[in-house]
């Protein structure tokens, strides 16, 4: 993935992967991950480790490659309010 701004591009809106765990690798680039409203600082060769069940979303100029357990399948992954209430 390639993300320059935010992922998701929506304000307010962040992924919540119901049953995938993901580890997220950064490769080039630098910017911040918020898991659960938690802010974490990552540059090339990090890992951010996202648990399932979990909201997140990450913005900056970066690259990056995941890898899940279970293996990821599109309809495990939902868009929701980054703050919900």
């Amino acid at each position: 993935m390639e993300v320059n701004g935010r992922r998701p591009g929506e304000p307010g809106k962040a992924f919540l992967e119901e049953d995938c765990t993901f580890a997220i690798y950064i490769i080039d680039g630098a910017g911040t991950i918020w898991i659960e409203g938690e802010e974490f600082k990552l540059g090339a060769q990090d890992v951010a480790t996202v648990l399932a069940g979990k909201r997140w979303y990450v913005e900056g100029n970066l690259k990056y490659v995941t890898a899940t357990t279970p293996a990821f399948y599109p309809e495990q992954s939902t868009m929701v309010d980054v703050n919900p209430g």
